[in-house]
């Protein structure tokens, strides 16, 4: 899809890519901008939650445009709640000067070690504690029926509950696994 420009291989398009926008940054005299880019786009790691040429088998979990909409909404949600229709200029200063220092910040609270479980403290937590809690007192009907196969290594379970869950559970394999002790629920992470 890029001809004569890189091999038709994801490091070469990677390559061509990150250095097209160092190019343009360049160019333009916004160093900012790309460091900006670098770390929360063009870096190996989040290239690859991103970009598409890294998965030729598969198609990523996150396309291009949900991961922009995300974080596009997390400035405005963020910084820009009081501007309708900002200016370039506006946005690059708080990409640049305000964004990312918040990054830094949450970058030096996730790394540094408190002796709490301050990294654990997701919105999503006490939901799914609160239903994984009342699915293991739910009594199931005696005999069990075939039907559902729960299988816990697989995490899976052919019973409608589980289809409409939010977080993929159901009563049979959450009783189908020995009893979770509390601490689990502050490093249970989403997959």
């Amino acid at each position: 899809m890029i001809p004569g420009e890189a091999a038709p291989n994801p490091e070469a398009i990677h390559k061509w890519s990150a250095r097209e926008m160092y190019q343009f940054c360049v160019r333009n005299n916004i160093p900012e901008v790309w460091a900006y880019l670098w770390e929360n786009w063009y870096c190996q790691e989040r290239w690859k939650l991103w970009a598409r040429s890294p998965c030729p088998d598969k198609v990523p979990v996150l396309t291009t445009t949900m991961i922009a909409e995300s974080h596009f909404q997390k400035i405005k949600h963020d910084f820009l709640h009081y501007f309708n229709h900002p200016r370039l200029d506006l946005l690059v200063h708080i990409i640049s000067q305000r964004m990312l220092q918040q990054y830094y910040v949450d970058l030096h609270t996730f790394l540094e070690e408190t002796g709490r479980y301050s990294k654990g403290n997701l919105s999503w937590r006490p939901d799914f504690k609160r239903k994984w809690r009342t699915l293991e007192k739910v009594p199931q009907s005696e005999p069990f029926n075939p039907k559902y196969k729960p299988d816990a290594l697989t995490w899976t379970c052919t019973c409608p509950s589980m289809r409409y869950s939010q977080f993929l559970i159901c009563k049979h394999l959450i009783q189908h696994v020995r009893p979770v002790p509390p601490k689990f629920f502050l490093g249970v992470k989403r997959h």
